[in-house]
């Protein structure tokens, strides 16, 4: 009996203890945040494998005070203790503790430790920079630049940064003009890497023109957004940090201060606050509301994970994030300002194939990095990553059909263009002498019909053919004929459209039809390296009242100006002027859309010089209409083009306010039916 007892004692013991080491497991492995990478399109985000998990809350328990930076040195983490006016130091090794700074620092925003040990703290609450050396004395104090190149600008230092060779990067508050730069002499060097001034909007517009003086004073004109935070990566490169700008959130800048990244691609959030920049040249960016952006080197977005903490605190959630830093081994740290503690996360097999993938691809093994890109592709081949991982391997690897197909895919400009010039000069290069062949062979055939055509009269013969088959269509002849003389006499042949000699109704009729029919096929069949191509989110009808709205309202507020504008030309006159004057537009466009299917973006120079001269033929001709058809001077021409436009504003705007009137009388009635209704049914 007590064997049988002893058994089922150490059998309760052994399901208990396999209970608790299976929710133990599923609780560390746990996610508490969803990850997020761009879909192929990238219009979007969508969910993907966690691939960081919270590796747990650090420093919760030292009252960390509205800390606002931290900097990561070897194994020790430094942290801007802000509201307590002093700098943490913890070893993540030992878990051992030190402060810095008590009673020197008012209110430290950031900080920055060189590999010489010297720790750089921006003391926002002192207004100054404070430089102590390896055994934590203050070294030096680097006060406001009295530089006339300074001139009355605010000093308030935010946040620090050293590059290799010592120089000091400073951001203070208030200052437009840029990152301010010392050298290693703490001498003040001028601005960095200034952010422009945004466009103005329309009333802005209005009062810069039409305001006096006296006016403008009074006035505020917006400033260049403010840089709030900045990384320096190995090759000195200086990342900067800038708000309510999602597309340009993070800045790659080099030595002139220029931003490497094309304007307007990142894909980032508005509240960005600061950046960690890695050994490779990728980077990780950090949202106040806590989201973590993980970038490659090219700043396109591989991952975005964690999230703010609403109803009640879960660990991988924060409140507001202030700053974020990384280690070698991938972990990374964000600093919760408002709770005053630190998260942790560590990354999965799945992030560190990612960054495996991208390891290889840089330094040079782009077999293995396709392995690994086509395994992450596997697991989600919804993402933009993974194809376009796969496609850079595989043009590296020479395998550039395969690679310009997932460029396609993914709508990748830069990296299709790569891939066609390639494959084209490979063409080229095997049919070189094809080609010479043809062209010698072409050259034979031509002189051989012209030495036949002495002695025979074989092309006048054909020339009679033509000219009788197109005899008996005799609006078609008439229109080609019109058409060419307006072209190549655009004067002389408005005075004839005007005075009934050439053109017609229905040609003019024709013209805009078939200038309708271009411009759709043309978007369609262009090259998508210059824009063309139809997808999901445009919509051909849309695309079809784009070309058809403006030109009908050209045509009529032209007409309906030059009515009131002591103007000679007829409605039907204009009608027909303006039809012939798309000739340039019908003739040419479909040559450039052909043109686009040979070029790469290396040649985009082709493309944009043909369309300015298609567009700017057919719009001088307009000028030239207008002019010779109300018999304008040229200022009084002018006055008719910037009135229709300024015509052609006011009636669409009317139409949209017009459109929301309908829409919101339409949602009263349907309001006040349901509830009659329901009074009635009750």
């Amino acid at each position: 009996m007590r064997g049988r007892a002893r058994y089922l004692l150490v059998a309760i013991v052994l399901v208990l203890y396999l209970l608790w080491y299976g929710v133990a497991s599923v609780v560390a492995m746990e996610g508490t945040s969803y990850t997020y990478t761009l879909s192929r399109d990238r219009s979007q985000l969508i969910p993907t494998l966690d691939a960081y998990l919270p590796a747990g809350i650090y420093l919760s328990d030292i009252d960390l005070n509205a800390p606002e930076d931290m900097f990561l040195s070897g194994e020790k983490i430094y942290i801007a203790d802000s509201g307590n006016g002093r700098i943490v130091i913890c070893n993540l090794r030992t878990g051992d503790l030190e402060t810095l700074g008590e009673g020197t620092l008012q209110k430290p925003t950031g900080i920055v430790v060189s590999s010489d040990g010297r720790i750089v703290v921006a003391d926002y609450g002192a207004q100054e920079v404070v430089v102590f050396d390896n055994e934590k004395k203050v070294l030096t104090k680097i006060g406001k630049p009295e530089d006339l190149i300074f001139g009355t600008n605010p000093y308030k230092p935010r946040k620090v940064a050293l590059d290799s060779f010592g120089n000091l990067f400073v951001i203070s508050e208030g200052t437009h003009e840029g990152i301010l730069q010392f050298d290693s002499q703490n001498r003040f060097c001028g601005f960095f890497g200034a952010n422009r001034t945004k466009g103005l909007n329309l009333v802005e517009w209005f009062q810069k023109t039409f305001y006096s003086e006296e006016q403008k004073a009074q006035l505020t004109f917006r400033t260049p957004p403010n840089i709030v935070s900045m990384d320096i990566a190995e090759n000195d490169m200086v990342f900067s940090v800038t708000q309510h700008d999602p597309r340009n959130a993070v800045k790659k800048l080099n030595m002139a201060g220029v931003n490497v990244y094309r304007e307007g691609v990142l894909w980032g959030r508005s509240d960005c606050v600061d950046v960690a920049v890695l050994p490779n040249g990728g980077f990780y960016a950090v949202s106040a509301s806590g989201w973590i952006d993980e970038y490659d080197e090219d700043g396109n977005l591989i991952l975005e994970f964690g999230g703010t903490a609403m109803a009640a605190d879960r660990n991988g959630l924060t409140a507001v994030v202030s700053a974020i830093e990384t280690d070698a081994d991938g972990n990374i740290f964000v600093l919760d300002q408002e709770r005053g503690l630190l998260q942790v996360w560590y990354p999965t097999e799945y992030a560190l194939l990612i960054q495996q993938a991208e390891a290889d691809f840089r330094t040079g093994f782009y077999e293995e990095s396709y392995e690994q890109w086509k395994e992450v592709f596997r697991i989600n081949p919804s993402a933009f990553i993974s194809t376009y991982g796969c496609a850079r391997a595989l043009f590296q690897m020479g395998r550039y059909t395969e690679a310009a197909e997932l460029f396609s895919d993914i709508e990748h400009k830069e990296g299709y263009s790569d891939c066609f010039w390639e494959m084209r000069s490979a063409w080229f290069r095997d049919h070189m002498q094809d080609l010479l062949i043809a062209i010698l062979g072409l050259s034979v055939v031509v002189f051989i019909v012209n030495l036949l055509n002495k002695k025979t009269g074989l092309k006048e013969k054909y020339s009679e053919r033509i000219v009788r088959l197109l005899s008996k269509q005799r609006m078609l002849r008439n229109l080609t004929d019109d058409v060419k003389f307006v072209m190549r006499h655009p004067i002389d042949g408005v005075y004839y459209l005007k005075t009934g000699q050439r053109g017609s109704v229905g040609g003019a009729a024709i013209l805009y039809g078939v200038s309708l029919v271009v411009y759709m096929v043309s978007k369609g069949l262009m090259s998508f390296l210059f824009g063309g191509g139809y997808s999901h989110r445009s919509s051909p009808l849309a695309v079809f009242l784009i070309a058809f709205v403006p030109l009908v309202l050209f045509v009529s507020g032209s007409y309906l100006i030059s009515s009131v504008n002591d103007g000679e030309g007829s409605k039907k006159q204009v009608f027909i002027v303006f039809g012939y004057c798309l000739s340039p537009y019908v003739v040419f466009w479909p040559i450039l859309t052909l043109v686009s299917h040979v070029l790469t973006l290396k040649e985009i120079f082709v493309c944009d010089l043909l369309a300015f001269l298609i567009l700017g033929y057919a719009a001088l001709m307009i000028v030239i209409a207008i002019k010779e058809l109300h018999d304008y001077s040229i200022k009084k021409t002018m006055s008719n083009i910037f009135l229709t436009l300024f015509f052609m504003v006011v009636a669409i705007l009317a139409v949209i306010v017009l459109f929301i009137l309908w829409r919101e009388l339409i949602s009263f009635v349907s309001s006040v039916f349901e509830e009659v209704q329901y009074r009635v049914t009750s």
